[in-house]
């Protein structure tokens, strides 16, 4: 009897918690936020780097890799500072948006993950 009690007990915790989810507090989001910079702005560096470097390489007739690898260089000197004002405006979306891990006001009730 108390097994299933406790068990309705649980049932109507979780139902509570799915219905008001707890709030996240903003340092905790500030703190998430700027950790996802580095690894947003590695990405979108890598991806860049890639699809410049490939398209440099493929025109080159000899040389492919040097090639790539000047034009990259190049590349992110002659636009290095729009990259960075384009990566922190997709950033700052995210963030905002709540859509990076960690940044969202709500946070996800306990107990609706699969348990074991």
């Amino acid at each position: 009897m108390s097994d299933s009690r406790d068990e309705l007990e649980r049932l109507a915790r979780l139902i509570h918690e799915a219905e008001n989810p707890p709030e996240r507090g903003l340092l905790l989001r500030v703190f998430w936020g700027l950790l996802w910079f580095v690894p947003l702005v590695v990405t979108i560096d890598l991806l860049l780097i890639f699809l410049v470097g490939s398209m440099a390489a493929a025109r080159s007739e000899e040389g492919g890799m040097e090639a790539g690898g000047a034009a990259a260089g190049a590349f992110f000197t002659e636009y290095g500072a729009l990259i960075l004002a384009a990566q922190v405006m997709i950033w700052a979306g995210l963030c905002l948006g709540g859509w990076l891990p960690g940044t969202s006001r709500q946070r996800k009730p306990r107990g609706t993950g699969r348990e074991r």
